[in-house]
C-alpha cells in the first residue's frame, strides 16, 4: 500500500462508521465475533539502526475480535504475531533481531497482545478512533502497553479492517541486544482484516 493510499485508507477509517457493529449505546445489545485474514494482516515496524530508520515485518498468526454493538468499551482484541518469521529488507539485520539477544525466538516464537480496555474516542464508537489498554508478552515478559485503534470497513462488504499504532520499549521486554547500534524505541502498525465468525 502507498503513502496516498494509506492517507486515504485511514481518512475513512476516521469518517465512516461500522455500521451496526459500532453503533451507539441503545442498539441491539450483543457481540459481533470476527476472525482474523492472514494473507491480509501484518504488523509493520519501524526502530533507528545507526540513527537511521529502518523498518520490517511480521505475520500476524491469529487474532480475536469481539465487538460489543451496545458498548465499544466492552469489545475485546487478542493477537498473536508470528515474531520467529520477523523480517526486514535487510537479512543480517533481521537475524540478528531474531537472534537470542533481541526476539530470541527459539525459545518465544509469538508475541501476544490480550486487550484489558477498550476506550472509544469522543464519537463513542471506534470507526472514530480510541485507544485500547492491554498487555504484551514478549520473550516470556509481559507488560502492560497502550494502542491507538481505528476500526473501519475493508475492501469487501463483509469485512472489517483493524489498525493498532503504538511505540514499546525493546528493553523493557529484555530484547536489549545491540543497544550501540540499535534504537530502544520501536514503532508498530498492525494491520488486521477480518471477517465474522
Amino acid at each position: 500500500m502507498n503513502t496516498t493510499d494509506r492517507r486515504a485508507f485511514l481518512f475513512g477509517l476516521s469518517a465512516l462508521p461500522l455500521a451496526a457493529a459500532m453503533a451507539p449505546r441503545g442498539a441491539e445489545a450483543g457481540l459481533l465475533k470476527f476472525r482474523l485474514l492472514p494473507e491480509a494482516s501484518s504488523v509493520a515496524f519501524s526502530f533507528k539502526l545507526a540513527g537511521i530508520r529502518r523498518t520490517g515485518k511480521m505475520p500476524i498468526r491469529t487474532a480475536e475480535i469481539d465487538i460489543d454493538r451496545g458498548d465499544p468499551q466492552y469489545s475485546t482484541v487478542d493477537v498473536t504475531v508470528d515474531a520467529a518469521r520477523a523480517s526486514t529488507r535487510l537479512p543480517f539485520v533481521a537475524e540478528a533481531m531474531r537472534s537470542f539477544s533481541v526476539l530470541n525466538v527459539d525459545q518465544f516464537p509469538t508475541i501476544h497482545f490480550v486487550s484489558t480496555r477498550v476506550r472509544p474516542g469522543p464519537s463513542g464508537i471506534l470507526a472514530g478512533g480510541g485507544e485500547i489498554d492491554g498487555d504484551l508478552t514478549m520473550r516470556g515478559i509481559t507488560r502492560p502497553v497502550t494502542f491507538g485503534v481505528k476500526v473501519g470497513p475493508a475492501t469487501k462488504g463483509d469485512q472489517m479492517a483493524m489498525q493498532l499504532i503504538g511505540d514499546l520499549s525493546r528493553s523493557a521486554f529484555g530484547a536489549s541486544g545491540f543497544s550501540e547500534l540499535v534504537g530502544d524505541k520501536i514503532q508498530l502498525d498492525v494491520m488486521a482484516t477480518l471477517v465474522p465468525g
